[in-house]
C-alpha cells in the first residue's frame, strides 16, 4: 500500500509505502497492513504489524494508523433497490455540483446488494446523486448531498418488454411490416417503431410500468386483424393476422362534367374490425383509389374541399368498388362572430353552435360549427343560387371569460337575447355577426372569519319575487369571488352561500339590481348525528328529526329523516348557538320528546309503537288503552276484551268473549294508521287464524 499527504494544491507533503518489507536484506517497509476501513468523516482506520529482524528471534508489533481528513471533507452512501425491496446491482451513481465549489468525487457502482458509497465530499458544498442504468427508471431522479451520516436511496423500477408476431391469413409470416407504438392512458416515453423480421417476429422494450400503450401495424396496402392492440404490461403474444384487402377507386367530377383535381378523400369505418386506410387526393383526371380495405369491415368514403360543397356527402362500401363517384358543385363561404354585451363590456363566446338549414335552391345544407375561442366561426360548401338560414345555438358548454376572472362564465343556463336571432346567407350576404345580450350581473366574495379568501363555497340562487329564471349555482375561486350573470329586471333574487362544516354571516343576501358586493364570512360549524331504536332494539325509520333555536341568533338547520337504519345526521350548527332536537312519528311515542345540545355528538332516542285511541276494524269498533307496553281494550259489539303486550311496531296478546278466548297478533302500519294481522277464531276443537286489520279514527291520552 502507498499513503501520501498532500496540501490544498494537491502538491504532495510526504509519502511511504506498505507491506514491501524483504527480511533477507532487510530493505523495505517492515509495515504489513492486516486491514483497512472507512469512516463516515471520509477518513480511514489501518490495522496491522512491524516486522522486525532479530538474529536470536524474528519479531512482530501491532499498530494502529488512524488517517484523518482536514475535517473539510466527508462521505455517503446509501443502496439502490427496486419496489419489493430487491437489490439492484450495477447501477452506475454520479455527482455533480449543486451549490458551491470543491473537487467532485468520481462515480461509484453498486455492489451485488445494491449498496453504494464514495468519500471526498467537502464540507460546506452541495452534491447531486444521480443513478442511471439500462432499462431502468428511478422514483428518485436525484438526491442532494450536504452533509454526512444521511443515507441517500434509490428505488429503480424496471421497463419492460413487448413482443408478437404478423402473419398472413394462411399462417405465412409477414416480414418487414412497421409496428408503432403510441400511449393510451399515463405519462411515459413512447418506444421508436420496429419492424417484423422473416418470420414476421417483433420485440420492443423500454415500455413503462403504469402507462396503457397501443400497437399498431402498417403497411401500404396493408390490412390487418386487429387494426390495433393494448397492453400495460409485459407481453409476448401481441399478434396480428394481415391480408391485403381489396380496393376501391372513383372519380370527382364538376356540374359541367370537367374534372376536379385536389379533392381530399377520407375514409371512416363503420362496422367492423378492419384497419382505415389513409386518405388520398384526386388526380388531374379527378381520379382516385386506394387499396387495404377489409373484407366484412363496412367503410364511408367523404370528399372535400375547400370552395365546393357535394351533391352526396359521402357513400358507404364494404366490398370493391370502382364507381365511388360525387359531383362537386363550385359554392362560397360564410362566416361571422358571436359576443356578449355585458356591464363590463363586449366579450366574445366559445362554443355558439351554428347550425343550417336551406331557405330555397336544391343546394347540400353544410354540416354545423362551433364559434371559436374569438367567437369566430366559418364555413364553406355553400351552392351558389341557394338561399340558407343561419341559427345560433347557445349551449351549455357556451362561455366567456372577463379579465381579472379566472373561470369561463356560462351563457347556456342564463337569461339572454339574440340579436338577431337568425340569419338568411346567400352568396352576396356573408358576414354575419351576433350579439347576445345578459340580464344583469351580481357579484360577491366569500372570506373566512381571518379574513383570508374562501374558496370552494357554492353560491345558490332564487327568487324573493318576480318571475325572472334562476341563473344556476357557480363555486368561488382560489380568491373567495363569485360572479354570476342572467338576472332579469323586475325580479328580486336570493343568494344563499353553502359550504361543508361551514356557517355564514349574512345567512343570505338579497338584491334586484347589478351588485358587485354581495360578500359572506364564514365560521366554523359542527355536525349533529344520532339514531332511533324500538322498545325490542330494531331501527325506525321515517322518524322526523326537527332543529329549533333556543338561544343565539341564525336559522337552525333543516329537519331530516332516519333511513332504513334508523339514523339521522345533519351539518350546520352553529358555535355558541343552543337548539333543541325533537324526534316525531305518527303511531309512536318517542323518548326523550326533546334533547338540549350545543357542541356536536350522537344523540339517539327510543320509540314505542302507540296503539292508544280508537280504531274500525274488520270485527268492529275496538277501543286500546296503552299503559307502557301492556295494551288493554275493548270491542262492545261482542262484549269483547283484549289484553297484549307492544314489541317493536307490534302488538300480541289475548281476546276474549263471553264464551269464546284465544290468542291475537297484529303489525302497526309505516304510518301508524293502520295495523293489520290475524287473530284465532276457535269453535269447538278446531281453530283457524282469521284477519283482522284497522284504520285509527279517534287518538285518546295514552299513559306512558
Amino acid at each position: 500500500a502507498w499513503l501520501a499527504k498532500t496540501d490544498d494544491l494537491g502538491n504532495t507533503q510526504w509519502e511511504m509505502s506498505i507491506g514491501d518489507y524483504n527480511m533477507l536484506n532487510n530493505t523495505g517497509s517492515p509495515y504489513v497492513i492486516n486491514a483497512v476501513l472507512q469512516g463516515q468523516d471520509g477518513g480511514y482506520v489501518v490495522t496491522g504489524y512491524k516486522e522486525v529482524l532479530n538474529s536470536k528471534t524474528d519479531q512482530r508489533s501491532k499498530y494502529l494508523l488512524i488517517l484523518k481528513t482536514d475535517g473539510r471533507n466527508f462521505g455517503a452512501s446509501g443502496r439502490i433497490t427496486t419496489s419489493d425491496g430487491s437489490p439492484v446491482s450495477g447501477v452506475k451513481v454520479d455527482f455533480t455540483i449543486e451549490e458551491g465549489e470543491g473537487v467532485v468525487p468520481i462515480a461509484v457502482t453498486t455492489d451485488s446488494n445494491g449498496n453504494w458509497q464514495q468519500t471526498g465530499f467537502e464540507t460546506g458544498t452541495k452534491y447531486s446523486a444521480t443513478p442511471q442504468k439500462t432499462a431502468y427508471i428511478f422514483t428518485e431522479r436525484n438526491l442532494l448531498i450536504q452533509k454526512s451520516g444521511d443515507r441517500y436511496n434509490f428505488t429503480a423500477t424496471s421497463f419492460f418488454t413487448a413482443s408478437g408476431q404478423v402473419t398472413g391469413a394462411d399462417g405465412s409470416a409477414v416480414a418487414n411490416v412497421t409496428i408503432r407504438f403510441k400511449t393510451l392512458t399515463g405519462v411515459g416515453s413512447v418506444p421508436e417503431a420496429v419492424k417484423t423480421d422473416a418470420e414476421g417476429r417483433w420485440s420492443q422494450t423500454d415500455f413503462l410500468p403504469g402507462v396503457t400503450y397501443v400497437v399498431t401495424p402498417e403497411g401500404k396496402g396493408l390490412n390487418v386483424n386487429p387494426a390495433y392492440k393494448t397492453f400495460s404490461a409485459a407481453n409476448t403474444a401481441l399478434d396480428f393476422i394481415a391480408g391485403t384487402g381489396y380496393d376501391v377507386s372513383g372519380r370527382v367530377l364538376t356540374q359541367d362534367s370537367q374534372p376536379l383535381a385536389g379533392v381530399t378523400i377520407n375514409f371512416a369505418r363503420l362496422a367492423g374490425s378492419g384497419s382505415t386506410p389513409s386518405s388520398v387526393t384526386t388526380d388531374a383526371n379527378g381520379r382516385w383509389n386506394q387499396k387495404g380495405f377489409a373484407t366484412g369491415t363496412t367503410y364511408r368514403v367523404v370528399p372535400q374541399r375547400q370552395g365546393y360543397s357535394f351533391i352526396e356527402d359521402s357513400k358507404d362500401f364494404s366490398r370493391a368498388n370502382t364507381a365511388l363517384n360525387f359531383r362537386a358543385v363550385s359554392g362560397f363561404a360564410a362566416g361571422g362572430r358571436i359576443t356578449v354585451l355585458t356591464p363590463r363590456g363586449e366579450f366574445p363566446i366559445k362554443g355558439v353552435k351554428i347550425e343550417f338549414s336551406s331557405v330555397s335552391g336544391t343546394g347540400n345544407v353544410p354540416v354545423s360549427v362551433m364559434t371559436d375561442t374569438n367567437g369566430q366561426w366559418q364555413q364553406d360548401g355553400f351552392f351558389n343560387g341557394s338561399i340558407y338560414r343561419v341559427t345560433p345555438v347557445v349551449s351549455a358548454s357556451a362561455g366567456y371569460t372577463m379579465p381579472g376572472l379566472a373561470r369561463t362564465i356560462g351563457i347556456g343556463a342564463t337569461s339572454y337575447v339574440l340579436t338577431p336571432s337568425y340569419f338568411e346567407v346567400d352568396s352576396r350576404n356573408i358576414s354575419l355577426n351576433c350579439q347576445v345580450t345578459l340580464g344583469y350581473t351580481a357579484s360577491g366574495q366569500a372570506t373566512g372569519a381571518d379574513g383570508q379568501p374562501l374558496p370552494g363555497v357554492a353560491m345558490t340562487f332564487s327568487q324573493v319575487r318576480g318571475t325572472g329564471s334562476i341563473p344556476q349555482p357557480v363555486i368561488t375561486d382560489s380568491e373567495g369571488h363569485w360572479s354570476q350573470s342572467g338576472f332579469q329586471d323586475g325580479t328580486e333574487y336570493r343568494v344563499t352561500p353553502g359550504k361543508d362544516n361551514s356557517v355564514f354571516t349574512p345567512e343570505n343576501r338579497a338584491f334586484s339590481n347589478i351588485s358587485s358586493d354581495l360578500d359572506f364570512t364564514a365560521g366554523s360549524a359542527y355536525a349533529v348525528s344520532g339514531q332511533v331504536t324500538m322498545d325490542n332494539a330494531q331501527p325506525l325509520s321515517g322518524v322526523s328529526i326537527t332543529f329549533t333555536k333556543s338561544q343565539g341568533t341564525g336559522n337552525p338547520p333543516a329537519p331530516v329523516i332516519t333511513g332504513a337504519d334508523g339514523r339521522f345526521s345533519q351539518l350546520g350548527f352553529t358555535q355558541g348557538v343552543g337548539y333543541q332536537v325533537r324526534a316525531e312519528k305518527r303511531g309512536y311515542v318517542l323518548t326523550p320528546t326533546v334533547l338540549n345540545i350545543n357542541s356536536s355528538g350522537s344523540y339517539n332516542f327510543s320509540a314505542r309503537a302507540d296503539w292508544s285511541g280508537t280504531w274500525n276494524t274488520n270485527w268492529g269498533m275496538v277501543t286500546f288503552t296503552q299503559n307502557g307496553s301492556q295494551v288493554t281494550g275493548t270491542y262492545p259489539g261482542w262484549s269483547g276484551r283484549i289484553t297484549a303486550t307492544v314489541s317493536g311496531d307490534g302488538v300480541s296478546g289475548r281476546w276474549s268473549e263471553s264464551d269464546f278466548a284465544s290468542n291475537f297478533e297484529v303489525q302497526l302500519s309505516a304510518d301508524g294508521n293502520t295495523f293489520a294481522g290475524d287473530w284465532i277464531v276457535t269453535n269447538g276443537q278446531r281453530g283457524s287464524w282469521t284477519y283482522f286489520g284497522g284504520n285509527r279514527i279517534v287518538e285518546i291520552t295514552s299513559q306512558h
